[in-house]
């Protein structure tokens, strides 16, 4: 049975560097509230310190399930 999508929300970065040594940074918000997108930069950050420090593998694809009651 294929599942039907109820809900997307997109958060993308973007950062481009250019030759002259200048960045610009974009980011698009597309349906998180600022609470779930604290939440989940918050899991990134500490699984990105998990890799620095070598308890936890660099994955190469992230896909988490969630269950609402």
């Amino acid at each position: 049975m294929a599942k039907e999508v109820s809900k997307r929300k997109v958060y993308n970065i973007e950062f481009i560097e250019y030759t002259d040594g200048t960045a610009t940074m974009n980011r698009v918000n597309d349906g998180f509230t600022a609470v779930e997108l604290l939440g989940h930069l918050e899991m990134i950050q500490m699984q990105i310190v998990k890799q620095m420090q070598g308890t936890m593998k660099k994955p190469t694809k992230i896909t988490r399930k969630v269950v609402k009651n």
